[in-house]
């Protein structure tokens, strides 16, 4: 008799994973295990009763043949559509089991269009009628509430508007994979179109340190009659924030100290359209009995303000369009600007708004020494969008108003520090016109600076001149005076001294007073004396901790600086940094410890970038004008 052994084939557990999600199991009709992806990357796990080998296919490809094992973890990249996984599993006696699994990818958005609203009046008030299409098949939601779609997908649904000025709308529609497309949008009441301005009343109030007062925002028509403004479309703002109040977002302010406010109300007309008004604010003496400890009395542009608050009441509205992601787009705004936006600048659709501002006179008086070579223009987005490539923007002036083209620039208005901040841009003398490239929006305009101190080794091509520039024009770089001008050395190697003091110099409030600071360091006798109570800053505040070198601790005053010592000190004076949100540069393993931590932070922020081979170099020295560089963008994204 001939003994032939029963087969034990190995009994196999699947699992199928994208991230930390696990992939639900479907069994279709042909008894086949069916899963469905929304990713095209997943990890097939495969687990037997006992130690097997495995050979597996995908789309009749061979991606993975392994010896035995208690576990084996595929990774798996499937194509849009269906994909066959063949799997065979043999365990040490030879004997073995065959799978066929079935993994459905839909990576793709489900479609959800809104054709048209039509706003109607009923004896129940004003509603709008939605029409649109989405996905045939898929779930949809509107405000949260479920609507129907036909077999083509076609929809209607009503939304009640009733006395509301506007109503937003938020829709949903979510395929059987889970894949959602989204639209936001606003939809208005007729009554809108009869508002002709706004007023916040009262109009110039008082009130005493200590108290409080609620302010109210009403619309006015055509005819001079007071209409009720939905609170939920106004946005309330401080124009510049000196401490003299507090306001929140239901327009409730509170005194803190003597001084003047500039409050102003923004009401939401149209995706394209707001009214503005703003006021002044005074905050007086308590006649109540003071408190012994008082506390420090802070100063503000308060003199710049209340031109601020003259200009709002003067902005034009005058452009306004969607911006579609992967879309490429080049616009006129009109003959003094134009911009140009790259077709993978926006992940998501945003409207992009131009107001124009004609009567700056009262502000520029605030600033001697700078005059307007165009109009000031506000720029905004109608949310928060991450841009992921800069956008274009081409300023007009008259080159026959220009008396030194080396002092022209574009300049954005800080409307929290009631300043002009130097942006720079490239010059076309010729033609009058100057291009900058912008990753966020604010008011910019063409001015020629008188003030500005220029360096003799900087020309309109130096690829550091916006950035030596700007430094200069916050007083940060001084330049080294030769003869009857002031020169830069952009090429020279920059100490550590002039790194610390051209930090310290750029922040207008430090954590740490330096009063009677005690320096560690042996080499301080070698610290200029320019630089000592910039040093005392740094070191107060944590920023710098000198060299290590035979037990003492050494500052290197004088020594040249490297990259990944200025990486530590622009680190640390991030405070409590964020994580990255990425790992960059090929040679990080040659980084010092002291300086990795903040190496991909910097990165992050587009403070420091490295070399074209995708390289740090953190031991090579940096120039003058290297530094400028990074401490500009550190000043200006921090």
């Amino acid at each position: 008799a001939v003994y032939l052994p029963v087969p034990q084939p190995p009994e196999l557990k699947l699992l199928l994973k994208q991230g930390e999600d696990i992939l639900p199991l479907n069994t279709g009709e042909s008894n086949i295990d069916e899963y469905y992806s929304k990713g095209n990357e997943a990890v097939l796990s495969l687990e037997g009763d006992m130690q097997v080998s495995a050979d597996i296919y995908l789309n009749d490809e061979p991606i993975y043949s392994s010896g035995a094992g208690d576990r084996h973890q595929i990774p798996l990249t499937l194509n849009e559509g269906e994909n066959n996984v063949s799997i065979r599993a043999v365990n040490s006696a030879g004997d073995f089991t065959d799978k066929v699994i079935r993994i459905i990818c839909d990576t793709i958005p489900p479609l959800l269009l809104i054709d048209s609203v039509e706003i109607q009046e009923s004896d129940a008030g004003t509603t709008a009628l939605l029409k649109g299409k989405c996905e045939p098949g898929c779930r949809l939601t509107i405000n949260g509430e479920g609507v129907f779609a036909d077999s083509e997908g076609l929809f209607e649904h009503t939304l009640i508007l009733g006395s509301n000025m506007s109503m937003e709308v938020y829709a949903v529609a979510e395929d059987g994979i889970g894949n959602k497309t989204e639209y936001r949008s606003t939809v208005y009441n007729d009554i809108l179109k009869t508002i002709q301005r706004i007023i916040i009343t009262p109009s110039s109030p008082t009130i005493e340190v200590g108290d409080s007062m609620k302010l109210q925002l009403n619309a006015v028509d055509s005819e001079g009659k007071y209409l009720t403004v939905n609170p939920e479309q106004v946005k309330w703002s401080l124009m510049a924030d000196t401490g003299t109040v507090t306001l929140d977002d239901n327009a409730n302010v509170a005194g803190l100290k003597e001084g003047q406010a500039y409050i102003m109300a923004e009401y939401k007309v149209t995706d394209d359209f707001s009214h503005t008004d703003a006021i002044p604010l005074t905050v007086v003496e308590s006649t109540r009995e003071k408190s012994k400890a008082a506390r420090k009395r802070l100063t503000g542009p308060s003199d710049v303000l209340s031109s601020i608050a003259a200009i709002e009441k003067g902005r034009k509205n005058i452009f306004a369009v969607r911006l579609i992601p992967g879309k490429e787009t080049e616009l006129n705004i009109d003959e003094f600007l134009s911009f140009g936006i790259p077709a993978d600048s926006f992940d998501n659709a945003a409207d992009i708004r131009f107001g124009r501002y004609d009567n700056q006179e009262e502000l520029m008086r605030r600033f001697p020494g700078m005059r307007l070579l165009g109009p000031m223009f506000d720029i905004s987005l109608n949310r928060d969008v991450k841009l992921g490539a800069p956008i274009c923007l081409r300023f007009r002036y008259d080159p026959g108003q220009v008396t030194d083209i080396r002092r022209v620039a574009v300049y954005r208005f800080n409307e929290q520090q009631g300043i002009w901040e130097y942006i720079g841009g490239t010059i076309d003398s010729e033609k009058g016109i100057i291009t900058v490239y912008l990753s966020s929006f604010s008011k910019y305009a063409v001015l020629e600076n008188s003030s500005l101190r220029l360096m003799e080794d900087i020309d309109l091509t130096r690829w550091s001149r916006d950035a030596v520039y700007s430094l200069a024009h916050r007083n940060i770089a001084e330049g080294v005076k030769t003869g009857k001008g002031y020169y830069y050395k952009p090429e020279n190697y920059i100490t550590r001294a002039e790194f610390i003091k051209l930090l310290s110099a750029g922040l207008v409030e430090k954590d740490t007073a330096a009063d009677d600071v005690q320096l560690p360091f042996t080499d301080k006798k070698d610290i200029p004396g320019w630089a000592i109570k910039y040093v005392e800053d740094a070191y107060a505040n944590g920023w710098v901790k000198g060299r290590a070198a035979e037990g003492k601790t050494m500052l290197g005053a004088n020594e040249k600086i490297t990259r990944e010592e200025a990486a530590a000190i622009l680190g640390r004076m991030l405070g409590d940094p964020p994580r990255p949100k990425g790992i960059y540069f090929s040679d990080r393993d040659s980084v010092a410890k002291y300086a990795l931590l903040y190496l991909d932070i910097l990165a992050d922020m587009g403070v420091l970038s490295g070399y074209d081979d995708n390289t740090f170099k953190p031991k090579n020295f940096i120039t003058r004008e290297e530094a400028a560089a990074m401490i500009d963008r550190y000043l200006k994204n921090r």
